[in-house]
């Protein structure tokens, strides 16, 4: 069935990817290619291995059958046909109270924690990575969602950049060799912790100068 997105729902902008609420499912996002993507410019051989949804749902169909706890990452519920191209299903991340969420480089920029919240956060998303042996290709902070769980609580959420960016032999290696996963999960999670904190020097580095 072919889903109508209208552009009323559009939520945010990505790289390749557009992100819209679900019309028919409010706790839902749909993400769609940009019309303006150079993926959609590529050979269909090239474009299925770079398309960032069809990537996603094969990273999130090969990790749902051992993973249990996706407190920090956003389910996928497959491809759909809608009017601006093909979409994937996810889970929408928001705030109980229903207030603004925001992406954790803006929370940590604008400083909307303490440091020790800071810290204790980043740590918790690092170790949830490496216990469920996730990967965090794109292991950024505009890719982490600070959510709002409680009226002094909050998690960090992934809504983007799991699993690997394309699809060839040193990727199938890094999906399904125990040893190099592993390596490579540990990588990708130490990452995302150094980012943060070379996003807290860079802040202070530019307080000291004003």
């Amino acid at each position: 069935m072919m889903i109508t997105v209208d552009k009323s729902l559009f939520l945010s902008s990505g790289g390749e990817r557009d992100v819209y609420t679900h019309p028919q499912d409010s706790s839902k996002v749909i993400k769609v290619l940009k019309s303006s993507s150079n993926i959609l410019k590529l050979p269909e051989n090239k474009r299925r291995q770079l398309n960032d949804n069809l990537l996603d749902d094969y990273y999130f169909r090969l990790i749902e059958g051992r993973v249990s706890n996706f407190s920090h990452i956003t389910r996928c519920y497959g491809l759909i046909e809608t009017d601006l191209g093909q979409g994937l299903v996810a889970d929408r991340v928001a705030n109980f109270d229903g207030s603004e969420i925001t992406d954790m480089y803006d929370a940590v920029s604008a400083g909307l924690l303490t440091d020790s919240q800071e810290e204790k956060l980043i740590h918790e998303l690092a170790d949830y990575l490496t216990d469920n042996r996730i990967i965090f290709a794109d292991a950024y902070l505009t890719n982490v969602l600070l959510q709002k769980t409680g009226q002094n609580s909050y998690r960090l959420v992934i809504i983007d950049g799991l699993g690997l960016r394309k699809r060839d032999i040193k990727s199938w290696l890094h999906l399904h060799v125990g040893i190099i996963n592993r390596i490579r999960v540990k990588r990708q999670a130490e990452r995302i912790i150094s980012r943060y904190f070379m996003l807290k020097a860079e802040l202070a580095d530019n307080k000291d100068k004003k």
